[in-house]
């Protein structure tokens, strides 16, 4: 995300973490929808809809499905 979407690092990083962990429905991380990613990006980190192509992040929770 630091790289791909210019978000501040620490930022980044802390979304990510949240993610890892399953955010607040105890979900898998290699469960995680676009939907979920977009909903909990918005709501609980950035205030603001997530704007970028999904697939950079598809590929990272699922690298040997696409």
């Amino acid at each position: 995300m630091y790289r791909s979407y210019k978000i501040p690092f620490r930022k980044a990083h802390s979304f990510v973490s949240f993610l890892v962990k399953g955010g607040n429905h105890g979900l898998q991380f290699k469960n995680i929808s676009e939907e979920f990613f977009s909903s909990a990006y918005r709501m609980e980190f950035f205030g603001e809809p997530f704007a970028f192509d999904f697939t950079p992040i598809s590929q990272c929770i699922n690298p040997g499905i696409l």
